[in-house]
């Protein structure tokens, strides 16, 4: 009677396994369905126009989910469709389903739990270890986002689209027996087509392009630097010296030549590949296109900022004499913009990595205003735990959800930015405009030219002073600047303690652009903080500081160039010539368990041309993880304190048979092997004792 009691509670738990794992996986196989009939609907028309919703899983790391594919193709299509209705019909069954797996699991804890527990009353494998029981809870709260958003919809056709979402099912559930809450079952990248969309390097690119990226960026920050002191240098000690020392001129063309070569090659190539992925029909996700865009006006503003910056260089090389021409602040005046472009650029790329709340309220057109996101985000006070969250918030009548990052919300998010811009650049036109009256008039020139036998000056000191009128332009106008570089600070730390708070599986690409901004953009934005103060306020009289404020900054220019061709690098369309990459997102594949890890590399194998280019990879496995954090933890005690952890039970995690302990005592070095006849597991002991620490120097003195 206890077997057949026991067979019961097994089987119970089998069925209702399978329930959870399908209730979980129905919205996943909806958004499959539905980017599937997308991709058709866009492969059929005419080549060349892109399909901004490119059907993307849960995994990728640039991926939408299926809410802002929904509204993307909404909004692009204004009548509606017989695709609107499939649609429609699919997320009316997946809303109830979702319902159904939701009620009786209502009481759980809302945080959602992995726990692996250890039962000496639980079943014995073969070779004696103890079965793994894996739990999870509250599937609800990882599936209630897409309940939430579906649960006022019609139910018109559930049961014909319940039946296809059937066999849809049963063909991608996983086979371990075990709910795939977080996108990592059989193959949640199979839809994923690499040869119909764009792919940037960044989703694919290795550690060490990474780190030769990054090198190149730090060494031409360095090189900055060594040009921002030395140009200071001279500033402090002949402050006059504009009309001596030709050499700053040459310098300024000639690296700045280099400088324009690199960005139109550049340019040309990022130009080149995006027309070629237009030409093709390639199609770009709303993420990828904007990261992109972005990117790309960084680069063309650079690009037409070095122009204008050897311009008036050249001139000035070509006739030394005029030093003061109106050439200068026209010339001024476009590179101005051109910094005003790129420092909004990185206060929207900083922006873009926070996380967005939209209002209920604007979520039947797409679009959000500034006030009613601030009110709806200011209401979020919780932290997520699980698989997609989306919590309805409350705040003065709104009700909101959590839909990603900003990168997802409508551009309209950013036009207050446009206030900074705006008047920056009217700061820029009126200190141009002041020149023209003043400094640059002819007579003002005529009398230049008098004072001077060979363009060498007699008396120069009154020829560079500006008038406070010229100060309190030029300090507003660099006040600006530096209120951008407060709201890039301000964005990007507010996104690194608001995303601690929110899991990391549903903000894989913010994640990733946060840790980039911070190893690229940072050191940028820091150094412009210090040159401009350096070169900019410090004896602002001086000739020196004309020529800095008016012909450019060469170290600024050098850096900038720098991050723009970096940034270049990480957003470039993969060459379509190129094999075929492995992507980043297909290596976060991951198995609960080591039974599903070998189910999930046979899969792997036979998925075509991704099994070919994934069979040497690896595969983490939660279950082996946590039997090698016992082992580590074993290592630390045994044989020298009475501790909970036990040698027997760690033998049975692997099912070894045979185990050995090597422990050198005078220089406290320990070391466990356990083995059987197919598997060896090491385990050594990390520095415990003084004896142990000295012990480890003196190694590492004799290596």
């Amino acid at each position: 009677m206890e077997g057949d009691e026991g067979d019961d509670k097994h089987r119970g738990a089998r069925g209702l396994q399978a329930v959870l794992r399908s209730a979980v996986q129905l919205p996943y196989n909806v958004a499959v369905g539905l980017a599937d009939e997308i991709a058709i609907h866009t492969e059929g028309s005419t080549p060349g126009k892109h399909d901004g919703n490119a059907d993307i899983d849960n995994g990728q790391l640039y991926h939408e989910l299926p809410s802002q594919m929904r509204q993307s193709h909404q909004h692009d299509n204004d009548e509606p469709t017989d695709l609107a209705s499939s649609h429609m019909t699919h997320t009316a069954a997946s809303a109830s389903s979702l319902k159904a797996a939701q009620h009786d699991y209502a009481a759980q804890d809302e945080r959602t739990t992995l726990a692996v527990n250890d039962s000496q009353a639980a079943e014995q494998r073969p070779g004696g270890s103890p079965k793994k029981c894996i739990t999870i809870q509250d599937v609800a709260g990882n599936i209630g986002k897409e309940s939430e958003r579906h649960e006022s919809q019609p139910v018109a056709g559930q049961p014909a689209a319940q039946s296809g979402l059937d066999e849809r099912l049963s063909e991608t559930s996983s086979s371990s027996g075990i709910p795939d809450l977080l996108g990592s079952g059989a193959h949640s990248y199979h839809h994923y087509r690499i040869s119909k969309d764009v792919v940037l390097r960044l989703e694919f690119i290795g550690p060490k392009d990474t780190k030769a990226a990054l090198l190149f960026l730090w060494a031409v920050e360095i090189a900055g630097l060594v040009l921002t002191f030395e140009e200071f240098g001279l500033k402090i000690t002949d402050a006059e010296g504009a009309f001596k020392n030709r050499s700053w001129t040459i310098a300024n063309v000639v690296i700045g030549a280099i400088c324009f070569a690199l960005l139109s090659c550049t340019v040309f190539i990022y130009a080149s590949r995006s027309v070629t992925a237009y030409r093709l029909g390639k199609r770009w996700s709303r993420r990828r296109r904007r990261f992109a865009t972005l990117m790309l006006i960084e680069l063309a503003a650079q690009w037409i900022n070095v122009a204008f910056f050897i311009l008036p260089n050249a001139v000035l090389l070509a006739r030394p004499c005029d030093l003061f021409t109106k050439l200068v602040p026209a010339c001024a005046v476009v590179r101005w913009t051109m910094w005003n472009t790129i420092f909004l650029v990185a206060v929207v790329q900083a922006h873009n990595t926070n996380p967005y709340w939209r209002s209920e309220s604007t979520a039947r057109d797409g679009s959000a205003t500034f006030g009613t996101w601030r009110a709806a985000a200011s209401s979020n006070k919780a932290i997520w735990a699980g698989g997609l969250q989306a919590q309805k918030r409350h705040h003065k009548g709104l009700r909101g959800h959590y839909e990603g990052a900003v990168i997802d919300a409508p551009w309209t998010l950013h036009l207050p930015k446009l206030i900074v811009w705006c008047l920056m650049e009217g700061l820029g036109l009126a200190c141009a405009i002041y020149y023209g009256i003043g400094r640059g008039i002819p007579s003002r020139a005529k009398l230049f030219r008098a004072r001077f036998t060979d363009c060498w000056p007699r008396d120069s000191g009154d020829m560079c002073a500006i008038s406070p009128v010229e100060i309190a332009l030029s300090v507003l106008l660099m006040a600006c600047a530096y209120i951008y570089f407060a709201l890039y600070f301000y964005y990007l730390f507010r996104a690194l303690f608001k995303l601690k708070d929110l899991p990391r599986w549903d903000n894989k690409m913010v994640s990733l652009q946060v840790r980039l901004q911070l190893k690229i953009r940072t050191l940028v934005v820091s150094f412009y903080t210090m040159s401009i103060a350096l070169l900019w306020f410090v004896k602002m009289q001086s000739c020196m500081s004309y020529v800095f404020t008016w012909y450019g900054m060469l170290p600024l220019q050098v850096v900038e160039t720098g991050a723009a061709l970096t940034w270049a690098f990480f957003a470039f369309p993969t060459h379509f010539d190129e094999k075929t990459p492995i992507l980043q997102v297909w290596l976060q594949e991951f198995a609960w368990t080591e039974e599903e890890k070998h189910k999930k590399f046979l899969k792997r194998a036979a998925d075509g041309e991704v099994g070919e280019l994934l069979s040497n990879e690896p595969m983490f496995c939660f279950e082996t993880a946590i039997n090698m954090l016992y082992w580590s933890s074993l290592i630390y005690d045994y044989k020298e304190v009475r501790s909970d952890l036990k040698l027997e039970v760690a033998m049975k995690l692997n099912n070894l048979e045979q185990s050995e302990l090597y422990w050198e005592k005078a220089l406290d070095n320990k070391m466990l092997m356990a083995w059987n006849a197919d598997t060896i597991v090491l385990v050594f002991r990390g520095t415990a004792s003084t004896t142990n620490a000295l012990a480890d120097l003196q190694a590492m003195h004799t290596l």
